[in-house]
């Protein structure tokens, strides 16, 4: 729950979600009215870090594009598993890491190792 707490301060400045990536302890976003999602890590032999918060921003931003929530206004409405899904297509970067080079994955590569829906 501390990962969670330190996501408080920063959503009273205004953004409508709050994401850490506190590594080995999944990735915890708290949405504007407080509700709590997280998706566990998954453990993988780095190669590369290279591109890995890229990854993870494109995955999550690409996600909600998709739900069509890609406006301030709507991020503040979305639903939990929005927020699930897309942090699920941002935590893709443990693809990314686990291969030499920028080399970011596609979405049917997502969906069939992460089983993103």
């Amino acid at each position: 729950m501390a990962v969670f707490n330190a996501t408080i301060p920063l959503g009273r400045l205004g953004p409508k979600i709050v994401n850490l990536n506190p590594r080995s302890r999944g990735h915890p976003c708290n949405s504007a009215d407080g509700t709590k999602v997280t998706v566990p890590a998954e453990r993988v032999d780095v190669v590369d870090t290279v591109e890995a918060g890229d990854t993870f921003n494109a995955g999550v931003l690409a996600a909600l594009s998709d739900c069509g929530m890609p406006e301030k206004t709507s991020l503040k409405a979305m639903h939990p598993e929005t927020v699930e899904m897309a942090l699920c297509y941002g935590s893709a970067a443990v693809i990314t890491i686990s291969r030499a080079g920028a080399n970011p994955p596609r979405k049917r590569k997502i969906n069939a190792i992460r089983g993103c829906r």
